[in-house]
């Protein structure tokens, strides 16, 4: 009976070698913007930056109203100033009002939001900037900024409080599904 110098290899069926297999097809929880990875097993971690970022949106919708709301009462001392202001109210409503539903029904962006909110963040530091220097042109923009603005950012703020997952959470998980069924494995229930 003659010995092979071969070494032993393990059997593809054999237990261990499944388990092996299985243990290194684990996949790779991805980071996301606000949350990391405290989305996948949404943990205190995961619930005290959805309530940040609940409060963030609040404070930007306040800040919009104080803004807009300064530009309304700077009229209110004469009559003509009244007038003006009410007109001026009553296209904040409506323009709000508009952006608003356009916001509700939009499909959520991606990523590229998230970059577009970075450049428009510098944009009103920019703008706020040049209005405190006394420019008219910054408080214009900056008014017509938060017209335009408030309703979406309302939206955005009663979605991050209504919704059990915000967006980019949702595409994580449809990713991280695809990745579990393109391995064999059984997608994680939906919480």
């Amino acid at each position: 009976m003659g010995y092979s110098a071969e070494p032993l290899k393990p059997s593809s069926h054999h237990p261990a070698t499944v388990f092996a297999e299985k243990l290194a097809a684990q996949p790779e929880i991805e980071s996301i913007p606000w949350f990391g990875t405290s989305w996948y097993r949404r943990g205190p971690d995961y619930w005290w930056r959805r309530f940040l970022l609940s409060l963030v949106l609040l404070a930007v919708v306040a800040i919009y109203v104080a803004i807009i709301g300064a530009v309304l009462l700077t009229g209110l001392d004469t009559h003509s100033g009244r007038n003006a202001s009410a007109a001026l109210l009553v296209i904040v409503v409506v323009t709000s009002i508009a952006t608003g539903i356009w916001m509700w029904r939009r499909p959520e962006g991606g990523s590229e939001r998230v970059r577009g909110l970075t450049g428009a963040a510098a944009g009103g530091a920019a703008l706020g900037t040049l209005a405190r220097a006394g420019l008219v042109l910054g408080y214009v923009v900056m008014f017509l900024g938060a017209v335009l603005t408030l309703g979406p950012m309302l939206v955005l703020f009663i979605k991050s409080i209504t919704n059990p997952h915000v967006y980019v959470e949702r595409r994580a998980r449809e990713r991280l599904e695809r990745w579990n069924l393109k391995n064999g494995r059984s997608p994680r229930p939906r919480t």
